[in-house]
């Protein structure tokens, strides 16, 4: 029941998001275990998700990030740092 819920309200996220397809957002950095990738919460939307890491940045530091792909269908939503 939780797995169908999370789906549901990523659908929605993607249609709330697909309009706003190659916009930039601030993000806050979360610790991620990675070197080559980082943990980010988007702001605007309370998203947690991963990006390819954009420098040093340390956790809690914002990062600008650009929305690149969301795909309702398939739940996918993909963010990029903002070079």
């Amino acid at each position: 029941m939780i797995r169908i819920e999370r789906q549901r309200e990523r659908y929605w996220l993607c249609r709330y998001l697909q309009p706003r397809i190659g916009e930039g957002s601030d993000a806050l950095a979360l610790p991620a275990p990675g070197h080559r990738t980082l943990n980010v919460e988007v702001l605007a939307f309370a998203f947690q998700t991963e990006i390819r890491q954009p420098g040093n940045v340390a956790p809690g530091d914002t990062v600008s990030v650009r929305l690149g792909r969301c795909d309702p269908r398939q739940g996918g939503i993909s963010f990029s740092p903002v070079q």
